[in-house]
């Protein structure tokens, strides 16, 4: 009898998929990058997608291997420019060219809070300890003392216009605006008259 032939193995896959196409970034923090792209074809099927970002020295890095069309980078430096390139791989472990390349920067920082301090002084005595400084932010009211060198700080306050009361008994009480930026410190000095 003839001799069953051999199925002869099918081809091995060597056609890479092509480039992914349209990348896009999207800073939406100070630490992450939403990327987003076309999807790639393949002869017989894309399996994945390696995203790869430089570094400092300008070396594409992988960070990582996904099988979707979106990746979100996190954990990055806020205010720094980042690029990135897509490249898909199909099941062989065939690699398409790169996609096109897109640089991005990331938010800044986000800073929503100021500063106050100060130092408060008698007229003609040196400082002023024990002064209470006053201050409405939003619906509350804070009070501070000053110390013993005079000071006060006041910490963490959204940024506005704020009215400062300065109290102490035997003194004539003053008021005053100050506006506050976001991460900023105002440093004031005030002088109160006796009575």
């Amino acid at each position: 009898p003839t001799p069953t032939p051999t199925p002869m193995p099918p081809p091995a896959d060597t056609t890479a998929p092509t480039a992914p196409a349209n990348l896009t970034a999207n800073p939406v923090s100070s630490s992450q990058i939403n990327l987003s792209w076309s999807p790639s074809t393949d002869n017989v099927a894309v399996t994945g997608y390696q995203i790869f970002r430089n570094d400092v020295n300008r070396n594409y890095v992988k960070v990582a291997t996904i099988a979707t069309t979106s990746f979100g980078d996190t954990g990055l430096t806020a205010s720094t420019t980042y690029s990135y390139i897509v490249r898909a791989i199909d099941g062989a472990g065939n690699v398409s060219e790169p996609s096109n390349t897109i640089s991005v920067t990331t938010q800044p920082a986000q800073v929503t809070a100021g500063n106050i301090t100060g130092t408060v002084y008698s007229s003609g005595d040196g400082v002023l300890s024990g002064v209470r400084v006053s201050i409405k932010v939003g619906t509350s009211n804070k009070t501070y003392l000053t110390d013993s060198k005079g000071a006060f700080s006041i910490t963490n306050i959204p940024p506005g216009t704020y009215s400062l009361s300065f109290k102490k008994a035997g003194y004539i009480t003053q008021d005053i605006n100050i506006n506050v930026t976001s991460g900023t410190t105002r440093t004031i000095t005030i002088t109160l008259s006796k009575r």
